[in-house]
């Protein structure tokens, strides 16, 4: 014979200052597990800037400079121990750089 064990569902309404925290926490959990982050950071910036550097290669160089200044840079932030979220910022401005290099 089966059982049905119902639990009553427990709605609650979250804060604006509890959202905030929870992003915070989750700033705090990408600090602390760097090792975890930073290779996958790394790992799709310069992949992503390597592919739009042999599209540009073929217009011009001044393209393959936007394209490697800002990969450089994360790989700066990550090498001098910058905090992750800024390594992150400057990881999605490079992709999006990267990317329009592509379709431009």
């Amino acid at each position: 014979m089966e059982q049905t064990i119902l639990n009553p569902v427990n709605l609650t309404a979250q804060s604006g200052a509890s959202v905030i925290n929870e992003k915070t926490e989750n700033w705090k959990m990408a600090e602390n597990s760097r090792l975890g982050v930073t290779p996958m950071i790394l790992l799709v910036v310069i992949g992503i800037a390597s592919i739009a550097a042999a599209f540009a290669l073929q217009t011009s160089p001044v393209k393959v400079a936007i394209v490697t200044v800002p990969a450089a840079l994360v790989e700066a932030m990550i090498i001098s121990v910058m905090p992750v979220r800024a390594i992150a910022g400057a990881a999605f401005i490079s992709v999006i750089v990267s990317l329009a290099t592509i379709f431009i």
